[in-house]
């Protein structure tokens, strides 16, 4: 990260990889939660 910041590295992961992350994980809590599949998509 503080090379990112300090000479422009880019980040591992970047900030699309990271969100797409996010909702998958989402996916996964919503899917145990309500008993039925979830896409991805679904996911806003």
């Amino acid at each position: 990260f503080v090379n990112a910041i300090l000479d422009g590295t880019p980040l591992s992961p970047d900030g699309e990889e990271g969100l797409d992350r996010v909702r998958t994980i989402e996916a996964i809590y919503q899917s145990a939660e309500l008993g039925r599949e979830i896409a991805i998509d679904e996911i806003g």
